[in-house]
């Protein structure tokens, strides 16, 4: 066993159990338009964030972002999403445009309550590749309980009508997806989203857990330990996965991990232009796993003054990506005795000496699924 004695150290041991590709180049680009909303979701991160302040992404921003973008030689996508809703930006339709220009494949997530006819014909002739809409809450409107807290049932059904006629009227050439995040509230009722949006005509789904950033939202979660939905959640899970179309997540806490965004070549730009490895990172924030843990942010650099390809190669972010090759991180969601970890309730890392939370991310267990 070699102990790093620097301000990053780590163990690194002579045998692992867990090992991953790690991207050498940049492929897919998350870049957040904006972190105002117009709903109030209760297990929305938001609330969360220490010192929060929303802004929207400038196109000043926005266009070194696409320079950047445009010196990168194997980047495939880019995903529009963050922590608001990217069509609150009153800059989106010129933001888009430009990002347009680099030809490469563009995905866009909202909640859909801003999408009214004219925005979704601008958005289906630039054309997106892909368009995700969000929807958690019970599809026919008749359960009380809520999260999506500023958009009744009806309103989201009609406006997912309309999205469905503006993209044939399209031609048919950007995918539609619902994203859904599975709690108690609404685990019996995911058959009937799905159902209801295929046929309408949407193609893709993705159903992924919560990952809790209040002390409330522990008690809805499917996953971990004495959680007696576990089970029925993975029978659920498994049934869906059984449908063409349908990315289901996992529940299982002892999954071997895997980091989505190191093995594909991922970043994050929030929309103060800030470089993270992934959405986790961008802020800090308080989480719940399910004891309270403070998630530090992790950037590397803002587009407004580096470039996003010279940013990715400093020796910084290229030694954080290494240490993914042999996991070197405790897996801290497996821990048999998380409210004992004086690491993590002291020092703010975790006991291989990291400050971030990797050892305890749910994306890279499955957990945490998103487009």
């Amino acid at each position: 066993m070699i102990l790093k004695t620097n301000k990053n150290a780590t163990f690194r041991w002579m045998s692992r159990t867990e090992s991953q590709d790690v991207s050498g180049e940049i492929t897919r680009v998350q870049v957040e338009l904006s972190t105002f909303c117009n709903m109030s979701c209760r297990a929305c991160v938001r609330s969360s964030i220490r010192d929060f302040a929303p802004r929207h992404l400038t196109t000043a921003t926005a266009k070194k972002i696409a320079a950047s973008l445009a010196g990168l030689p194997s980047l495939e996508t880019i995903v529009l999403l963050g922590f608001g809703e990217p069509l609150c930006n009153p800059s989106f339709k010129k933001i888009l445009a430009g990002f347009t220009a680099l030809n490469k494949r563009m995905t866009l997530v909202s909640n859909g309550a801003l999408m009214d006819a004219s925005t979704a014909d601008f958005l289906f002739s630039i054309p997106l590749s892909e368009l995700y809409l969000s929807w958690d809450d019970d599809i026919t409107g008749t359960d009380p309980l809520r999260n999506r807290e500023g958009l009744a049932a009806q309103v989201f059904r009609e406006r997912l009508s309309g999205i469905c006629d503006a993209r044939n009227r399209a031609g048919g050439r950007t995918a539609l997806g619902i994203e859904i995040v599975a709690t108690s509230a609404n685990l019996d009722r995911l058959h009937e989203t799905i159902a209801f949006g295929r046929d309408l005509g949407v193609e893709s789904f993705i159903v992924s857990n919560m990952y809790p950033y209040s002390e409330q939202s522990v008690r809805i979660i499917l996953y971990g330990k004495g959680k007696k939905l576990q089970k029925k959640a993975g029978k659920i899970f498994d049934s869906l996965r059984r449908h063409p179309g349908v990315t289901a997540a996992g529940v299982r806490m002892d999954a071997p991990r895997a980091c989505p965004f190191i093995e594909r070549g991922t970043v994050f730009i929030s929309s103060s232009g800030d470089v993270s490895p992934c959405p986790e990172l961008a802020y800090t924030h308080d989480a719940f796993n399910p004891h309270r843990r403070t998630h530090n942010a992790l950037r590397f650099g803002n587009v407004a003054r580096r470039s996003l390809g010279s940013i990715w190669s400093c020796e910084e972010f290229a030694a954080f990506r290494k240490d993914f090759e042999y996991y070197e991180f405790p897996d801290c969601s497996d821990c048999t005795s998380p409210e004992a970890c004086w690491h993590r309730n002291m020092d703010e890392e975790d006991c291989y000496g990291n400050r971030t939370p990797c050892g305890e991310c749910l994306w890279a267990k499955g957990i945490i699924v998103c487009p």
